[in-house]
């Protein structure tokens, strides 16, 4: 069965179990997207081809569910989280920013910081004022974590675990997960691996360059399902 990027199943419609702890969420068709960091490195053309292909979704579910009966929730990292939020932006869908802790924007996304490895904006410049931009236009900013550290028993207390935990917040609170290049980043990988854990359909946005870059849409089992 083909995973429809802005349907849980024509029949079902909206996600019965997830949490709806905010009025955004309560009886819409949630959208949350998870995928690499690395899309924030790609050429400027590309990453418009990438936005303009999310914006046309989120019309698509709009179309479908109800013009005012569709929202977003992005991760915040650099990259496809970005851009799922200015998507939502663009289309005039509501998002909700989940943030992993309250240092997480300083860390990851201003300037890279001599001796501490893996801080910084992967682009190597700050970029505080376009997080800080989005920030403003979320319709809820959630801090998932206290710190950078996870209160959950199974993750040990391993440093950056609220990302992870981050991840589950999202997906609790999802109808339906888009992933792009969801085998790129450990954090996506968890991602997708906890939305099958908890039973939630995942629509793969996946990077075919046989074609010379083109942006091929397919169901984790690799199966085509159209092409932008």
């Amino acid at each position: 069965m083909e995973v429809n990027p802005t349907a849980t199943n024509p029949e079902q419609g909206i996600r019965k179990n997830k949490i709806e702890d905010f009025d955004v969420l309560k009886g819409k068709f949630v959208i949350a997207g998870t995928g690499s960091l690395q899309l924030i490195n790609e050429s400027a053309e590309y990453i418009d081809k990438i936005k303009s292909y999310l914006i046309a979704l989120l019309g698509d579910a709009k179309t479908m569910h109800g013009a005012n009966k569709v929202a977003v929730i992005s991760g915040m990292a650099e990259g496809f989280d970005e851009f799922i939020a200015l998507a939502a932006v663009e289309a005039d869908v509501p998002f909700i920013a989940a943030v992993p802790n309250k240092g997480y924007v300083q860390h990851y996304w201003s300037a890279p910081k001599q001796g501490k490895p893996r801080s910084g904006s992967r682009t190597g410049m700050n970029r505080m004022p376009q997080v800080t931009s989005l920030l403003n236009k979320a319709v809820e900013v959630v801090y998932v974590c206290a710190s950078l550290v996870s209160n959950m028993p199974k993750y040990g207390g391993r440093f950056g675990s609220a990302n992870l935990e981050r991840n589950e917040w999202m997906v609790d609170r999802a109808s339906l997960v888009w992933a792009y290049n969801p085998n790129k980043d450990i954090g996506t990988q968890h991602c997708v691996g906890y939305c099958k854990q908890a039973r939630i359909p995942v629509f793969d946005i996946v990077v075919d360059n046989e074609d010379g870059g083109g942006v091929k849409l397919q169901r984790p089992t690799t199966m085509r399902m159209g092409q932008m």
